[in-house]
């Protein structure tokens, strides 16, 4: 059965209940996902989706719509263009904190990471649903 970014945001809000080491690090993740989706739905509707710079780099899917966020398209209005830019910053910051929660387990997650991750990501998606 397929899932919504709602959904994959709700786990990553449960997860972080648990209160332990690895189901905080794996709510960070589910909410970076929940984002991204929801970010990669909205660029797609756009009329004039952004352009990566990254293309012919060798980077992946996500930094490519990172990216591609980052530098909309010069034909959108500038509403949407400057939505655009910021969904791609706070988007990058997301993956950037569910990298290092992933990758970097000899750190412990500090006090108020997961709770912000979770802002952060809540504020994309609600970004995203806005009507422009």
């Amino acid at each position: 059965m397929p899932v919504t970014s709602e959904d994959i945001y709700g786990l990553g809000t449960e997860l972080s209940k648990l209160g332990n080491e690895a189901a905080t690090r794996a709510a960070i993740g589910r909410q970076y996902y929940a984002a991204y989706h929801k970010c990669r739905s909205w660029h797609e509707a756009l009329s004039h989706p952004g352009n990566s710079v990254m293309r012919g780099v060798n980077a992946g899917a996500h930094l490519q719509l990172i990216s591609s966020l980052q530098y909309p398209d010069a034909a959108l209005p500038a509403s949407v263009r400057q939505r655009s830019k910021f969904l791609g910053a706070k988007l990058d910051i997301l993956r950037i904190r569910r990298h290092w929660a992933d990758y970097d387990i000899q750190e412990s997650v500090k006090a108020g990471e997961p709770e912000n991750q979770e802002k952060v990501a809540a504020a994309v998606m609600q970004d995203c649903d806005r009507a422009y």
